[in-house]
């Protein structure tokens, strides 16, 4: 007893009584109940987890015509007592103003129905009903969890409460790593075990579990009794000091909760839940019929994985608390909890090259068959060697067959694999164990995560009021969704197999994820820095950064026209005109940039005059939904203008791009200079994603087929779908440039005029560096040729070099270029890290043009190896690849390697993402407060100058090959590297600092 009491005893430090809020034998006995109530949540979970895997085994050998159907019921009776009396339970803690009489109440159900559960034998009749009751039972006693999350609340202060429900989510998961080894260890005894009343009442593998519950009930019933358990709230007592109020009420009146968040967590809160019943529900019967286990090999394996699963959530559970402290809660909510489930619903779509292993139809004759051994059988498992005393065939076996009569399950035997009365066993692909077990691990990391924060995150929007009633509504929401969640899964599991099923909770999860995205993107919260510069209000800052990320998503869409248009607009422009040749496809593709080249600078002096780039960017939008409708409708006209009115549509896209300048100007006055290197790469980012989006949905849009469907005239397919999803995303986006979100706010200018004193924005103007500037932009123009222009050649040079056939060059390419935007990303969102800790002009150079120089060089060829030659020119179509006869180069020139390629690829993507960002972020500040549209339009126009003169360098390939191509290109990279080091000084954007002081402002950073 002396080692229980030192255990849950905690002695408080020196600093914990500095508040004067309570003594030190008060603040003891305080975290003495806390600890009793991480035992009750550990118990809880223990009490669900131990019986989870032996339930189904355990229902079948009792009633072996139950059926997995009922199974769902049984598992979902657990849910249905804890949601109905959650919010009951949890109103009368907060009538009471304690916690004792309910825990109490609800400790002794917990074991009574316990005790039923393990004496199921003993009715003769109706035992699944009695499972079904007991389960119930032990649902309505686990709804103290709504009282035990509320008195946790109250009994702890806010620095103590993200640590003590952390500690809470920890001990939930230790009952979930407890449980299941504590089932696989009890399977010692086996399905017969050891009689204890006379045959009628066995301790079995299936019993031992409910007695283990009905003995640390009673545990627990005792340590909430009264010399043990004294509640201790202390979260209203602090809340009164801190607001000078005199009663509590008072003071948890006056702190208003957001409802809009609450109600958005308890939703997230169920169907975080509803996903992941599928382990409680289905993990067991999934595995029997994937993988042909017997009941006892999947109640072992099972209760191993899930123990593993366990150990790994704890082991994510130790790092939420430092992701929080380098990440926002809302993020790590999002992006480790809700989007790691996406992916483990997604990875249980059926991946394996045959379908399940078939069990033996019940109703089948066997007469025909004959095999010497007359040992039960089934189809052969998908797993490795597993124990059982039955014999698996292999689904296209042909060997002897047993003389023995019809083998059906009302014979004793176990029939292995997934039953045929499940009609989607014989047509569906099967899953793979190394599925299961990458979609459970990534279930056991997003899980936790998910709870704990929501959990974490409710309790602080609540504040410090009596929480019984919104805990036991959150726990009821868990509850609903573990109620109809086991019904509903089992249901369309049974009828539909896997892809409806996981198909399903993938969806439903990827909306609730957007969903929460979309709040958290919305809601944005000022840091305490950027209050204390006095430079606006917390309404304003909040203002000014919805806006910023409204005009990120200007660039996305942008960007996702490009990328979903350009694979397809080949054979659309064939489907709509076939006389159509490949000289007019260059004319279409250049129809953008040349749009785009010529209106940029009328729209950036524009942007100059007017007071709001509002309006601009509602016109510009509105020319986007029309370029990208009239794309859609080319069908309409007649076969010789088509060409002309594609033309003419991807023209009037091109001018709408524009808005990239608009977006540049924008964001150079609407940032803090300490805020734009992160506000341009986020920027950067959103263009880069959706230029990644773009053909992954062109590609989903190819089910559609060329023919489509016709629709009041128009015709669907997957050419002009493509169209109208851009043209729908315009629509919404000009629906969120409403003057309520969209508020056209700078602050460059206010930041200058404090740090120089002046009192007017035009005073705060310097002179222009015009060396500096031009430098940068020439940087930047070099840049975007060589990206243009080795894009352009990627082809040429994958059927020249390495003699592919198109279908090999198109795969290898999609893998490279994919590969490629995804690093583009990464360095995107490392950019503003790596400016923190090296000056800006330092990471141009190093990071973008010494890239560049490195991806130039590695693409000259080496080696005494020959260039493979196609048989036919230029002219003509093959399948096959190889240098054409006509480029009389190919037969002294060594060939390129593919590693040559890739690396220089690598290069050449890192080398574009900085500098494309960087490259802007100093030109800005170089312009410094002034309006910045002319130069921003400058800035756009030669990059749409480059898309229309780089593609000119497949002439220079195809005349005189890659030793000139290269060579030209590490030159000239070279040269320009050279010359912005000898003037880097000119690029720097802030005096130059020594090594202590930048020493200093990292520390300040970490602080």
């Amino acid at each position: 007893m002396e080692r229980l009491k030192n255990f849950l005893q905690k002695k408080p430090s020196k600093t914990d009584l500095d508040d004067g809020l309570e003594t030190a034998t008060e603040y003891i006995e305080r975290w003495t109940s806390v600890r009793i109530i991480y035992y009750t949540m550990f118990l809880m979970s223990l009490g669900f987890s131990i019986i989870l895997t032996g339930v189904w085994p355990y229902l079948d050998k009792l009633d072996p015509h139950a059926g997995k159907e009922f199974l769902g019921w049984i598992v979902g009776a657990n849910p249905v007592g804890q949601m109905i009396f959650s919010p009951l339970v949890g109103w009368w803690g907060n009538r009471l103003g304690s916690i004792r009489l309910p825990l109490l109440c609800s400790l002794a159900m917990f074991s009574i129905a316990s005790g039923i559960y393990a004496c199921l034998e003993l009715f003769p009749t109706h035992q699944k009903y009695w499972m079904l009751y007991s389960r119930f039972l032990i649902g309505v006693s686990s709804s103290s969890v709504a009282v035990c999350r509320s008195y946790l609340s109250a009994a702890t202060k806010v620095k103590e409460r993200t640590s003590a429900v952390s500690m809470v989510s920890l001990a939930q998961t230790l009952g979930f790593i407890v449980g299941p080894v504590m089932q696989g260890a009890v399977t010692m005894f086996g399905e017969d075990g050891l009689p204890l009343v006379k045959n009628k009442l066995h301790l079995n593998m299936y019993t031992a579990t409910g007695w283990i519950n009905v003995f640390m009930g009673i545990l627990n019933f005792c340590l909430f009794l009264p010399f043990v358990f004294k509640e201790k709230r202390i979260a209203a007592r602090e809340a009164m000091m801190q607001q000078g109020m005199q009663s509590e009420k008072d003071t948890w009146k006056s702190m208003k909760p957001d409802y809009l968040s609450a109600w958005t967590l308890i939703c997230a809160f169920f169907i975080l839940v509803f996903n992941f019943v599928f382990l409680e529900t289905l993990a067991t019967p999934l595995t029997m019929d994937m993988f042909g286990w017997t009941k006892s090999e999947a109640l072992y394996y099972m209760a191993w994985i899930m123990a593993v699963g366990a150990i790994l959530a704890s082991a994510m559970f130790l790092m939420i608390d430092p992701l929080c402290k380098r990440f926002p809660e809302q993020q790590v909510l999002i992006w480790g909890g809700f989007f790691l489930m996406v992916l483990g619903r997604a990875v249980y779509i059926p991946m394996s090259d045959t379908p399940p292993k078939l069990a033996l139809p019940e109703n089948e004759s066997l007469s025909s068959m004959r095999m010497q051994d007359v040992s039960p059988y089934v189809y052969g498992s998908n797993f490795t060697n597993v124990w059982s005393n039955m014999t698996r065939l292999d689904f296209d076996y042909n060997g002897p067959y047993p003389t023995s009569d019809l083998v059906t399950a009302d014979d004793g035997t176990d029939l292995l694999g997934c039953p045929p009365s499940q009609e989607w066993c014989k047509t569906t692909r099967g899953m793979t164990i190394s599925q299961f077990l990458v979609g459970y691990a990534f279930t056991a990391i997003g899980y936790p995560i998910g709870v704990t924060l929501i959990t974490t995150i409710f309790s602080k929007v609540l504040g410090p009021r009596p929480q019984g009633t919104w805990m036991g509504i959150m726990t009821g929401s868990g509850c609903l969704s573990r109620a109809m969640g086991p019904v509903f899964l089992s249901t369309i599991y049974t009828k539909f197999g896997l892809y409806w099923t996981f198909g399903s909770t993938a969806v439903m999860m990827s909306a609730t994820m957007l969903w929460l995205w979309q709040m958290s993107w919305f809601h944005v919260v000022q840091k305490d820095k950027d209050r204390s510069s006095g430079l606006e209000s917390d309404f304003e800052y909040r203002e000014r950064w919805i806006t910023i990320r409204l005009v990120y998503v200007s660039g996305f869409l942008m960007f996702l026209s490009f990328g979903v248009v350009t694979t397809g607009l080949w054979p659309y422009l064939q489907e709509i005109d076939p006389t159509v040749g490949k000289p007019f496809l260059s004319v279409v593709f250049a129809a953008p940039p040349a749009g785009q080249l010529i209106f940029s600078p009328l729209i950036g002096w524009c942007s100059n005059r007017l007071s709001s780039i509002r309006v601009s960017f509602v016109i510009l939008t509105a020319l986007f939904v029309f370029g990208n409708g009239l794309y859609s409708i080319v069908e309409l006209f007649p076969i010789p203008h088509r060409k002309y009115v594609l033309l003419f549509s991807r023209f009037v896209f091109g001018i709408s791009t524009s808005i990239n300048t608009l977006s540049r100007a924008y964001i150079s006055t609407a940032t803090k200079l300490s805020e734009r290197t992160g506000a341009i790469s986020m920027s950067s980012l959103a263009q880069t994603f959706g230029l990644a989006i773009g053909p992954i949905i062109q590609a989903a849009l190819s089910t559609i087929g060329k023919k489509g469907l016709m629709w009041y005239g128009l015709r669907l397919n997957m050419y002009t779908m493509a169209g109208w999803i851009c043209a729908a995303g315009g629509v919404m986006y000009i629906i969120f440039l409403n003057p309520s979100c969209f508020v056209h706010r700078t602050i460059a200018a206010q930041e200058a005029m404090k740090t120089i004193g002046c009192n007017k924005t035009t005073d705060t103007y310097e002179p222009l560096k015009m060396f500096s500037i031009w430098t940068v932009v020439i940087g930047y123009s070099v840049l975007m040729f060589f990206s243009v222009s080795v894009q352009t050649a990627l082809s040429p040079i994958s059927l020249d070099q390495f003699g592919w056939s198109h279908e090999e060059s198109l795969y290898y390419l999609g893998i490279l270029i994919t590969g490629g935007t995804l690093c583009s990303c990464a360095v995107f969102l490392l950019l503003p890290q790596l400016c923190k800790r090296f000056q800006e002009h330092n990471v141009f150079l190093f990071f973008a043009l010494v890239p560049l120089f490195i991806s130039q060089v590695i693409m000259i060829p080496i080696g005494s190896k020959s260039i493979p030659i196609s048989e036919t020119s230029n002219n003509q179509t093959t399948g096959g690849g190889g240098c054409p006869i006509e480029q009389e180069w190919c037969y002294s020139v060594p060939p390129i390697n593919q590693y040559q390629l890739t690396i220089s690829y690598t290069m050449l993507c890192i080398s574009f993402s900085v500098g494309i960002a960087i490259s802007q972020t100093i030109l800005s500040k170089l312009l410094g407060t002034r309006p910045q549209g002319n130069w921003m339009a400058l800035y756009t126009s030669i990059g749409g100058l480059t898309r229309i003169v780089g593609p000119a360098s497949v002439v220079v390939y195809v005349r005189f090959g890659t030793y000139w191509l290269f060579g030209l290109g590490a030159s000239v990279s070279g040269l320009v590297l050279v010359w912005m080091w000898c003037y880097k000084s000119h690029l720097r954007t802030t005096k130059k600092v020594t090594h202590v002081e930048e020493m200093q402002r990292m520390a300040e950073v970490v602080e």
